[in-house]
């Protein structure tokens, strides 16, 4: 769960859609949507609304909070079954889903 909390950091940060909050600690990481031009208020509502759509989708279930005055979602990797291969289709997903 650790070494796929990290691997989702990693993702995360490659990927330049996205804002690490707070780093992988424990099989879990935090982010919001940030690509670069997207003003605050639209990364804002976009990171608002993937928790939902996400569990709406059925692929993965991430639960969201506030970070220091801003959305963001919390990535829980520590069952033993989830694969690096869940991990980057969950983070493929939250961005078709962030771009729609």
């Amino acid at each position: 769960g650790i070494d796929n909390a990290e691997r989702a950091e990693t993702r995360l940060a490659e990927s330049g859609r996205w804002r690490i909050v707070a780093p992988a600690r424990l099989g879990t990481v935090a982010f919001r949507w940030a690509p670069r031009g997207v003003p605050d208020d639209e990364a804002d509502a976009v990171t608002r609304g993937l928790a939902e759509a996400s569990l709406a989708d059925g692929w993965a279930f991430l639960s969201s909070t506030i970070l220091r005055g801003k959305p963001a979602l919390r990535l829980c990797t520590l069952n033993p079954r989830t694969t690096e291969r869940d991990i980057v289709g969950t983070i493929d997903r939250l961005e078709r889903l962030a771009e729609t």
